[in-house]
């Protein structure tokens, strides 16, 4: 796993200060990504056990 973006100090000029504004965008874009990556991961983990231990019940 690679560790987590951080966000772009802005720049001395309008132009570097935009290349900051994309930096960090697209930093928080895919921190959201690994977010909802996490999640769905944890919620199919859930339901497997879930799976699993109903599985085991029926035994």
């Amino acid at each position: 796993m690679q560790e987590p973006c951080k966000a772009s100090d802005a720049g001395r000029n309008s132009d570097e200060d935009l290349q900051s504004d994309v930096e960090t965008m697209e930093c928080l874009r895919q921190l959201r990504l690994d977010k909802y990556r996490w999640q769905a991961y944890y919620s199919a983990l859930k339901k497997f056990s879930r799976l699993t231990d109903t599985a085991h019940n029926c035994m």
